[in-house]
């Protein structure tokens, strides 16, 4: 069993799975190209992340992790903050 559309022009109908198929195909790439656009926004997301932290540390990314550091092509600091929060003197 399967899905067909019918078209029926001058009292001749007939049957055609292409239709279906068509907009099953089209509606399958918007999907696809949606889900690179939020995938890619988030790479970019990263590497905006990372040139912040660059470039309010003098060249040095503080708060960057390991991996991308590697990727990045940089040299891991000397100290590697743990504890970004500072406690209130009070």
């Amino acid at each position: 069993m399967y899905v067909c559309a019918c078209v029926c022009v001058c009292g001749t109908c007939r049957c055609s799975p292409v239709l279906p198929i068509a907009i099953s195909v089209i509606t399958g790439f918007v999907i696809a190209q949606i889900f690179f656009a939020v995938y890619e926004m988030g790479i970019d997301t990263v590497i905006l992340a990372f040139c912040e932290d660059c470039e309010e540390n003098g060249g040095n990314p503080r708060y960057a992790p390991p991996l991308l550091l590697e990727v990045m092509g940089s040299e891991a600091p000397d100290q590697h903050v743990t504890n970004t929060v500072k406690p209130m003197s009070g």
